[in-house]
């Protein structure tokens, strides 16, 4: 959630963008929930993950930062979050196949 989805939500975007600074209560907040943009790009990875699992697709970077829409100049956060949850599904990968081959 960010401050332009609130504002369109509740059909007050321009109040939101503008005004805040005379709503402090509002101000402070929509300051402790929204997510930064870290955040956002982190959960998109993670969705994105998911829906190539889903599909049966291969986990593979290009995919992920194209359905997640992440750029390649983004925080070393947010790239070490993506290596860690590519990771994470081939690791999961090699636990199923081993899995499915002791009989």
């Amino acid at each position: 959630m960010n401050k332009t989805r609130i504002g369109k939500e509740i059909n007050q975007l321009s109040l939101i963008e503008k005004q805040l600074a005379k709503l402090p209560m509002t101000k402070k907040y929509i300051e402790e929930h929204i997510e930064s943009r870290e955040e956002f790009q982190i959960r998109r990875i993670k969705w994105a993950c998911r829906a190539l699992a889903v599909k049966d697709e291969e986990i593979m970077e290009w995919k992920v930062r194209r359905l997640a829409g992440i750029r390649d100049d983004v925080d070393k956060q947010v790239k070490i979050a993506l290596e860690k949850e590519i990771l994470n599904y081939k690791v999961g990968d090699q636990d199923t196949e081993n899995k499915t081959m002791a009989f």
